[in-house]
């Protein structure tokens, strides 16, 4: 009985040790600190003291949150967009978004 318990309890571990290494090999990171190059430089505005800015920050959720999306991580049921259709749509309205309030900057995370 000893031996089927120790067996199984090595088998698990060498189970989980198999997938932390799968995840650590599998883990692709970008570079801290990268210099992203500057496109179409000549849009760029010279920042001014003294003068007021509109800033914006969005978190766009990948596309995929519609105003009626259940995340998982916050108590829904969805992980996933629903349908590629869902996420043009999404975009579509958070582009309409940004078009209509107009910042001077804007901050948009979850962009894939």
């Amino acid at each position: 009985m000893i031996k089927i318990i120790l067996s199984l309890l090595v088998l698990l571990i060498l189970i989980v040790g198999i997938y932390i290494a799968y995840v650590y090999l599998q883990y692709d990171r970008l570079p801290d600190k990268q210099t992203l190059p500057i496109k179409r430089a000549e849009h760029s505005k010279q920042i001014s003291p003294n003068q007021v800015y509109k800033i914006m920050t969005f978190n766009i959720g990948y596309g995929a949150y519609p105003a009626d999306y259940t995340f998982f991580m916050d108590g829904g049921k969805e992980v996933r967009a629903r349908s590629k259709a869902d996420v043009l749509a999404n975009l579509t309205e958070d582009h309409r978004l940004l078009t209509s309030e107009n910042p001077d900057f804007v901050n948009m995370q979850e962009v894939d």
